[in-house]
């Protein structure tokens, strides 16, 4: 027999007609291959083909004889398989090569400013449409999948990746050239950022500069003085004409290189040339009322603010032993010179009487020339006939003026002493707001009154030649013309005789008694710079007890007010 596929075939013998039966299976082997379907691959890409295991041999049309090949040619592939009982199959697959994709990337400009965009394209050649795009940097692009994205804000130099996938699923890709970033453009600064100079001082080249850098060499600069340009050259003079205060100078830069990337901008900073104000010298010698060199005490320098009547210490020296004083280097302006010195314990020591800008012992100047010799004569009170009177007045406008009558405040009034000796403003005092001024604590003596109302003359006799004995009080007031500051009547006002408060011992050392002849709700003592001390005191009726132990030894005010009168003593504490 020849039997196609597997089976089983019997037989049978007969002995005196008893049948022996017997039975055979015959098994077909029939081994099977498949190599799959036709298929393609992509340009330069291979395929593996594989004709499966468990064969006793193979035997491929292109002489292998392995389980696999691997194949990048366009052919028609056959393979034989061989199993064990040496039956044979085959099978044949059909490989075709097709052309991937060929990406060519461009970009529009290779050179761009820091910070700038640029457009990036890609050209496709072979492969089969239509075709995707993938760009990489995507955080750079305003779209990664399109052909020809934007990039934008570029801060350093970079170049990108483009993949291109056609219709095959076959792939492309290619890099672009590197777009080149400028680096950031600075102005530059100026490491020096000012000077001062004497008043017209001579012109000196500005120094100290950091170029331009980043964006397109070459650079451009120009300068402006004060907003305005004055030159188109890296360095230059500063030179602000006398009297101009201060200017203020700034450096402008731009690249003017391809690709021209910044217009013109500032420098980080500003060069500030301040013309210092004339420079004074003060200097003197100082004499008591014996016109006696005074060898020791201090010498205070205040400035005058004629606008509010504000005085402000500005500097203080000590008298040497040759009996003079020196304040350099000082601005123009209006100066008030006070010796701060303690003569002997009978005399008055120079002192601020409270709530009050006058000083005794002062000299007011305005100063004019580059030297000033001011010499102080000390004027010294010996406490039997020093008094304590008191003028006060009113400051107001004179029927020429647009306002009669009106009050004119924040006008400094100067109290002039007239003595050869002694001589020269004791005290100032500003107007108020009801245009009101006022001295306390006047020594006896012969005084004008000055208002200091710019470029009008005051009228200093007949009713403006005060004479002050003990505790007088005198009321003055003026009306200001557009020609002459008029005095007008004197009147004597009622205020308590300052003699009727009695203090003793004086010199104190322990304990202060002070008597008067009313009583007072408050009392307040003051030292020499004006300052309000603490203290402990008794009272009994009209006498009180303060306890100076623990005062520092110096010259005291003592004040006791109440809503009708005030009363004003002097001690000296040892």
């Amino acid at each position: 027999v020849t039997p196609s596929q597997s089976t089983n075939y019997y037989v049978s013998i007969y002995n005196a007609g008893t049948p022996n039966v017997d039975s055979v299976n015959i098994s077909i082997s029939a081994p099977s291959v498949n190599l799959g379907n036709d298929t393609s691959i992509c340009g330069s890409g291979s395929i593996v083909f594989d004709a499966g295991s468990g064969f006793a041999g193979y035997l491929w049309n292109s002489g292998e004889t392995s389980q696999t090949i691997n194949k990048n040619t366009s052919d028609l592939y056959t393979v034989v398989v061989t199993d064990a009982f040496s039956c044979e199959a085959y099978d044949s697959i059909n490989l075709s090569i097709v052309g991937a994709p060929v990406p060519t990337a461009s970009i529009g400009d290779t050179l761009i400013c820091y910070a700038a965009s640029t457009t990036l394209g890609v050209s496709v050649s072979g492969g089969a449409p239509p075709y995707t795009y993938q760009w990489n940097n995507v955080n750079k692009l305003n779209n990664s999948t399109i052909s020809n994205p934007t990039a934008s804000i570029l801060l350093t130099s970079m170049s990108f990746v483009v993949s291109v996938t056609d219709s095959n699923g076959c792939v492309g890709i290619d890099t672009s050239d590197i777009i080149s970033v400028r680096d950031q453009f600075s102005a530059g600064s100026i490491d020096n950022t000012g000077e001062s100079i004497p008043n017209g001082g001579d012109p000196s080249t500005i120094i100290e500069l950091v170029p331009a850098s980043g964006g397109s060499p070459p650079y451009e600069y120009f300068w402006a003085k004060d907003g305005n340009a004055i030159a188109n050259t890296d360095n230059i003079n500063y030179d602000p004409p006398s009297g101009s205060g201060s200017a203020t100078y700034e450096r402008l830069a731009q690249d003017k290189g391809l690709p021209n990337c910044n217009g013109w901008a500032a420098s980080s900073n500003k060069y500030i040339v301040t013309e210092l104000p004339p420079q004074y010298n003060i200097s003197g010698t100082v004499y008591d009322s014996s016109n006696n060199v005074v060898i020791t005490g201090e010498i205070n320098l205040f400035k005058l603010s004629i606008g509010n009547g504000e005085a402000n210490q500005v500097a203080f020296t000590n008298i040497d032993s040759q009996g003079t004083y020196a304040f350099f280097n000082v601005d123009s302006g209006r100066y008030l010179l006070q010796a701060n010195i303690m003569l002997n314990i009978t005399n008055a020591l120079p002192t601020y009487s409270p709530s009050s800008f006058y000083w005794y012992d002062a000299q007011i100047l305005n100063l004019q020339s580059n030297q000033t010799n001011v010499d102080i004569h000390i004027l010294q009170l010996l406490t039997d006939t020093a008094g304590l009177g008191y003028i006060s007045g009113f400051l107001k406008e004179g029927s020429l003026l647009r306002g009669p009558s009106d009050p004119i405040d924040s006008i400094v009034i100067g109290l002039n002493r007239q003595d050869p000796t002694n001589g020269g403003v004791l005290m100032l005092d500003t107007t108020d707001s009801t245009g009101f001024f006022e001295f306390n604590d006047v020594p006896s003596g012969t005084y004008n009154v000055i208002p200091d109302v710019t470029g009008i003359p005051v009228d200093t006799t007949g009713l403006n030649h005060i004479v002050m004995s003990g505790a007088d009080t005198t009321e003055v007031s003026f009306l200001v013309d557009s020609s002459l500051i008029h005095t007008s009547t004197i009147t004597k006002i009622k205020r308590l005789d300052i003699t009727k408060l009695k203090l003793w011992p004086n010199p104190v050392h322990d304990k202060l008694n002070v008597r008067t002849e009313q009583r007072y709700d408050i009392v307040n003592i003051y030292d020499s710079k004006a300052q309000l001390v603490s203290f402990s005191m008794l009272s009994s009726g009209k006498d009180l007890y303060i306890n100076t132990s623990k005062l520092m030894p110096g010259m005291y005010l003592i004040e006791l007010r109440n809503n009708k009168t005030q009363a004003l003593g002097r001690f000296l504490k040892y």
